[in-house]
C-alpha cells in the first residue's frame, strides 16, 4: 500500500518542469536533498525510542562570523509512537536505485533552492499546504541504493 501510494505521488510529481514558488506549490510531493556542512546539521532528536532525526538549517549574513538558525526543520521519526517502536511499525522510507536522483533532479530541491526561495516563501510552501515531503540524506546514500524517508516540517513564528 505504502509503495503504491508512494509511485502514484511521484507520478504526480515528474510532471514539474521547473523550481519556481507556483509550480512547486500545485505539487503533492516535496524530494530535498539533504547534504550536512557548514550551515546545514542533522542531530539525533531526543525520543531516541523513536530514531528522531533533525535536519536543519543555518543562515550567515555577510559579514557576519555568527550562524542563525533558521525558524524551520524537517523532522524523521523512524517510529510514530512507543508503541509502533514495540510492534515495530515504521515511519515510510523508501530504497531506491541511485538513477532516480538524475531522472527526478527537477523535483529535488537543494539547500541553494530554499535560499533562493526565500524564509517565508519556504514557511509558506511547507507550513501551510498539505506536502508530501521526502528528505534524501546525501550521506545516507550507499553504493546505488538511496535512501528516501518521509518529514514533517516544523517551524517557529515570530512575534
Amino acid at each position: 500500500m505504502k509503495l503504491v501510494l508512494f509511485t502514484s505521488l511521484l507520478l504526480l510529481s515528474i510532471a514539474v518542469k521547473s523550481q519556481n514558488l507556483k509550480e512547486i506549490q500545485r505539487d503533492n510531493v516535496i524530494f530535498i536533498l539533504f547534504e550536512e556542512g557548514d550551515l546545514v546539521s542533522k542531530q539525533k532528536g531526543i525520543a531516541k525510542e523513536l530514531g528522531s532525526v533533525h535536519y536543519s538549517f543555518y543562515q550567515k549574513a555577510e559579514g557576519d562570523k555568527a550562524k542563525r538558525l533558521l525558524p524551520y526543520w524537517f523532522s524523521f521519526d523512524e517510529y510514530e509512537t512507543l508503541e509502533d517502536a514495540k510492534m515495530n511499525k515504521r515511519n515510510v522510507s523508501y530504497r531506491v536505485h541511485r538513477s532516480f536522483m538524475r531522472k527526478n533532479k527537477k523535483i529535488i530541491l537543494t539547500k541553494k533552492d530554499l535560499e533562493n526561495l526565500g524564509e517565508l516563501n519556504v514557511v509558506r510552501l511547507f507550513g501551510y499546504n498539505k506536502k508530501n515531503i521526502f528528505i534524501i540524506d546525501k550521506s545516507e546514500i550507499k553504493g546505488n541504493q538511496v535512501l528516501i524517508k518521509e518529514v514533517k516540517f516544523i517551524f517557529t513564528a515570530y512575534e
